[in-house]
């Protein structure tokens, strides 16, 4: 049986419209661009500072996981009963990679928006803005509570999950 390792460095991509392919890089940190054709380009290794796994980050992923497990069906049968399977201790990476992997997104100028990872607890979720040449152009602050979901070409669009669990959908300016 294998397990996963929270917080384990992975690499993440996305697609660009005009064909272009992002790949972030987990370690060393960089991002390498694929042009429809041609060769790729790699970008130089954007610094970091590792980020500690801490208690409270430990805290916050059993917490998500024990009310993922609460809220679904039981997977199995067992002598005409619906039984769960046992819950099991999260595995965790020493210290987190540089970027989140959840939001990995090109806006309508062709850069790359890859989420970096924080402490538990921050109250920002942080963007670096990266060209086609893997440099980063601008890093951008935005609520903790937002999920980035989509560009046009003058606003960055995010949701917002309310305390009854209404979807917020939020229209802010390009920075």
């Amino acid at each position: 049986m294998s397990r996963v390792v929270t917080f384990a460095a992975q690499d993440s991509w996305a697609v660009a419209p005009d064909g272009w392919v992002a790949v972030v890089r987990a370690a060393p940190y960089r991002v390498e661009w694929f042009p429809p054709s041609g060769p790729a380009i790699v970008g130089t290794a954007i610094a970091h500072q590792p980020i500690p796994v801490t208690e409270r980050d430990k805290q916050a992923v059993r917490r998500e996981f024990a009310a993922m497990m609460a809220s679904a069906a039981p997977s199995a049968t067992v002598n005409g009963k619906q039984v769960r399977p046992p819950s099991v201790e999260p595995e965790f990476a020493p210290t987190k990679p540089a970027a989140t992997g959840r939001v990995i997104l090109i806006d309508k100028r062709g850069q790359l928006w890859v989420e970096r990872n924080q402490g538990a607890g921050a109250t920002t979720a942080l963007f670096d803005v990266i060209d086609r040449t893997g440099a980063v152009v601008d890093r951008v602050a935005l609520p903790a509570s937002l999920r980035v979901v989509g560009f046009d070409r003058n606003a960055i669009y995010a949701t917002r999950t309310d305390e009854n669990d209404v979807v917020h959908l939020q229209r802010f300016a390009f920075p």
